[in-house]
């Protein structure tokens, strides 16, 4: 992962690091589960690869409810 990146990804966690405390009072188990997997995601070297395949996924629904 680049110097910039990381720097990047810490300070977007960091700017958002009280909405998630706060917000993670309201979640289930399993919300809480995928939001310790996202914070994870962002933090992989495959950050990248894994966004984009979540964007391509996010293209295809949006066409299969809106054809």
């Amino acid at each position: 992962m680049s110097e910039y990146r990381k720097d990047y990804i810490d300070e977007l966690l960091t700017v958002y690091e009280e909405d998630l405390v706060e917000s993670v009072r309201h979640l289930d188990q399993d919300r809480v589960a995928r939001l310790a997997q996202a914070i994870y995601i962002f933090k992989t070297k495959d950050f990248d690869r894994i966004l984009w395949r979540v964007e391509k996924r996010t293209q295809e629904l949006s066409k299969e409810l809106n054809p």
